[in-house]
């Protein structure tokens, strides 16, 4: 079984009438200063602690509102155990550009220097947690926001929240993330129609810019069976899909659901100088 992260087919090539479309690889990225950087992490979490972990997590991270200065919070959830693996928390955390991200992990890391540890996010961040909750494991992968998708504060305004989330990660042919990411753009408008909220699309970091991720909110989850019927069935989508078919994208997905105090559900993120409330019922997933 291939990992979450790892392509689900062979890789391939653009072709175009049989021979590779060297023009669509050797074109310049675009939008590269201005994204913003995003950690995704799939974690593997026990079944027991499953809520107490995102318990733990959810405190943390109002407490500190960031592991490293300048990031935040954008998603906290668990995977819906029947659409992929359990249990599994996913996070993902919002850096405002590479270089602010890359400042703050060189401290973040640096007790690995340190004759005595001192400094160890490890410590700072779960030494607080019961016996158990966090012995995890998991993989973490950094991603970029295309130009197209919402700022956090964008989402809140629009009221962009759901008692679920369709999470796909996208595989293409080597080179042409950005080809596919630039064509999901003109899905967003077709989705929205069949009864999603876009919250954003991305591109996977140190990959050979075949990897990247989609992700939408489900009002209700009554939503869902509709769209499902209606991705198969509606002109427009099918006529999207074909596309991307004939491009070699494939997908993974998984159904979310938001711990409460996941920032998109209560409309807003953690504040830097934010101190907790000691009177606070637990939260959760």
């Amino acid at each position: 079984m291939s990992h979450p992260y790892e392509p689900t087919r062979k890789p391939g090539s653009y072709e175009v009438g049989g021979a590779i479309d060297r023009d669509a690889l050797l074109k310049p990225a675009q939008h590269t200063r201005e994204e913003r950087i995003y950690c995704h992490e799939l974690l593997d979490i026990s079944v027991k602690h499953r809520r107490a972990y995102l318990d733990h997590f959810s405190h943390w991270a109002d407490a500190t509102g960031s592991v490293a200065g300048t990031n935040r919070a954008f998603g906290v959830w668990g995977t819906i155990g029947m659409s992929h693996r359990w249990a599994e928390g996913v996070i993902m955390w919002e850096w405002p550009n590479k270089a602010a991200m890359f400042d703050g992990l060189a401290g973040a890391w640096s007790h690995f220097h340190s004759d005595d540890g001192a400094g160890d996010i490890w410590a700072f961040a779960w030494g607080g947690a019961a016996e158990g909750v966090t012995d995890t494991q998991g993989m973490d992968r950094l991603m970029c926001s295309t130009a197209y998708s919402p700022t956090m504060e964008e989402l809140y305004a629009n009221g962009v929240k759901g008692e679920a989330y369709l999470h796909y990660h996208i595989n293409t042919p080597p080179g042409m993330i950005d080809d596919h990411l630039n064509h999901l753009e003109h899905y967003v408008p077709i989705a929205e129609r069949l009864g999603l909220k876009f919250v954003g699309s991305y591109r996977t970091l140190f990959t050979n810019d075949d990897q990247g991720l989609m992700i939408w909110a489900l009002p209700k989850f009554a939503d869902w069976p509709a769209y499902e019927d209606a991705r198969r069935t509606d002109k427009e989508a099918l006529e999207w899909r074909a596309e991307a078919a004939a491009r070699g994208v494939t997908y993974d997905g998984r159904v979310l659901v938001g711990a409460k105090s996941n920032p998109l559900d209560r409309g807003h993120s953690v504040s830097m100088d934010h101190e907790p409330d000691p009177n606070q019922k637990p939260v959760g997933f």
